[in-house]
């Protein structure tokens, strides 16, 4: 009961004489439909003439009298446009055709801008159309997003379209030169040592040369390096943990050159160096010479 109180409370002034109104009427049909007492005696249970309202009427009243506030809606007759089954078929032809469009576009144009960029460093052979597929969807969205960017900064001014443009500009230049130093270099050096330390000695025999792939030892270097990467965030706080967490936490917008090529890119690749390094020189210097002065004794 409080409920409907609190709804009928709710509802607008201008919509509460409806709500009385059917209430009232509801009373009214009652009183009629009561079957006559000539004893003038009230009937057993009830003491006035006023029936007894149900809950989920009156709840029933109130909702529908929430839904015409704005008043009961005039009778609006239907008027068939002309020509309108040929209009409903032009329609359906005119997504069709968009569909049709919107998909051959999608389909071939990644494809195409993939196939012209990759023939760049490939020349003519064949590579995989996913491979292709994935070079032109990214660099479309690249073009989009780069787009959309400008659009948004042309309210700006000129003055600072410029300035942002040099700014990402840097940024990129950086991001350039971090991933040609981290994604690069170490991981080809470490490819090359892997491949020297444990795979050339295991599959080439002492009397062959071994082969080597840059391509394939740069992909090797590059699975290696996640692998240590993720082992040194997972181990004990050490320097390498601190400079990766560090450059994790400035993320590219503010990237910090000077302190990766010191702090991380340095050190690595001197670590690297060091192990092909030496090597090759105690085998190709050292030895012959320690074995030629042993001969000649």
């Amino acid at each position: 009961m409080y409920f409907l109180l609190h709804t009928f409370s709710l509802i607008p002034k201008s919509t509460r004489y409806i709500f009385n109104a059917q209430q009232d009427r509801k009373m009214e049909d009652n009183e009629a439909n009561q079957p006559v007492n000539n004893n003038n005696n009230p009937a057993p249970g009830h003491h006035n003439n006023n029936p007894a309202h149900v809950v989920g009427e009156g709840l029933h009243a109130a909702h529908q009298a929430i839904l015409q506030q704005g008043g009961p809606i005039g009778f609006q007759p239907y008027q068939r446009p002309l020509r309108f089954p040929f209009r409903i078929i032009l329609l359906i032809g005119f997504m069709c055709v968009t569909l049709l469009v919107a998909s051959l576009v999608c389909l071939t144009l990644p494809v195409f801008a993939g196939r012209w960029l990759m023939s760049f460093w490939t020349g003519i052979s064949k590579i995989h159309e996913l491979y292709t597929a994935a070079c032109g969807l990214y660099v479309c969205w690249l073009s989009i997003r780069g787009a959309t960017v400008l659009l948004a900064w042309m309210p700006q001014g000129r003055t600072i379209i410029m300035i942002k443009v040099q700014e990402w500009t840097l940024m990129i230049l950086k991001t350039l030169v971090v991933a040609l130093l981290v994604a690069g270099v170490i991981p080809l050096l470490l490819g090359l040592l892997f491949e020297l330390v444990i795979v050339a000695p295991l599959r080439v025999p002492l009397d062959q040369t071994p082969l080597f792939y840059p391509w394939q030892d740069w992909a090797l270097g590059v699975l290696h390096a996640k692998i240590i990467a993720a082992i040194t965030l997972m181990g004990p706080q050490w320097w390498l943990k601190s400079v990766i967490e560090q450059v994790y936490a400035n993320g590219i917008r503010n990237i910090d050159l000077h302190f990766i090529i010191r702090k991380l890119a340095a050190p690595v690749i001197s670590v690297l160096l060091l192990s092909l390094c030496v090597p090759y020189i105690i085998a190709a210097g050292v030895v012959p010479t320690v074995g030629q002065s042993c001969l000649r004794v």
